[in-house]
Formats: structure tokens, C-alpha cells, sequence
């Protein structure tokens, strides 16, 4: 891995799965993943960047979840991590973290959404 080349995601459980995926598909991992601190990622992240641009990164990736506009009593964040956990509750081996659902093939790794993201993965960190 090479601290020149970074992916920054919002909490430990998007670090997981990406890393995961990445290590599915077979990603080479030459490059660092790291989650943004703080309680609010969508606030830490301008500062995130640029701190990180400072420090002459040669390649920077941001995943951050797309958090529509809505009426609900709490954030779309919450109640995407509220449906999730609750399904992997009621799977063959309840509580598994959803990094370590991959490997357990609770959630399809090839996926369109995940190749996807895997190609832009590939494209930013394994094309130079």
C-alpha cells in the first residue's frame, strides 16, 4: 500500500465493505482506505481534503453516501444502516458485520452497483 493514494469513506462499516469488495475482486491494494472522523463526515470532509491535498497526495477517492432530502424523523443514514443490520440479524449467522457478509455471501459481491464501484476503483487508484 502506498500513503500517496487514498480512498476516504464515511464510517468504519463503508471501510470494511470496501475493503472487502476490493479484496473479492481482486483489487491490488496500492492504495490506503480511511474513514473521515468526526460525527458528521459531510462537515469533516472539506477539511479532510483539504489537509490531504496538502500533503501532495498523487491520487484522492471520496465515497460518500448520496443522502436524499426528506421529511423522515431521522436522517436517510440511519434508517439505511437500521434496514441493513436488521437483515443481517435474521441471516444464518446473526450480527456478522457487513464487511464479513461478503465472504459469507450474504450480499452479492458481483453485484452491478458493487462492479461498478469497484471499476471506478480501479480506474483511479490502478490505472496510473
Amino acid at each position: 500500500m502506498t500513503a500517496n493514494k487514498l480512498l476516504l469513506v464515511e464510517g468504519l462499516n463503508d471501510l470494511h465493505v470496501l475493503a472487502n469488495l476490493c479484496k473479492y475482486h481482486a483489487v491490488p491494494q496500492n492504495f490506503t482506505i480511511e474513514k473521515l472522523s468526526g460525527e458528521t463526515a459531510e462537515y469533516d470532509v472539506f477539511d479532510t481534503i483539504a489537509i490531504r491535498l496538502k500533503a501532495n497526495l498523487d491520487c484522492l477517492g471520496i465515497v460518500l453516501e448520496d443522502l436524499p432530502a426528506n421529511e423522515q424523523r431521522f436522517p436517510a443514514q440511519d434508517r439505511s444502516k437500521a434496514l441493513l443490520h436488521t437483515w443481517l440479524a435474521w441471516q444464518k449467522e446473526p450480527g456478522k458485520p457487513p464487511g464479513q457478509a461478503i465472504w459469507a455471501r450474504y450480499f452479492n459481491a458481483d453485484a452491478p452497483d458493487a462492479l461498478i464501484l469497484m471499476q471506478w476503483i480501479r480506474t483511479l487508484f490502478c490505472s496510473t
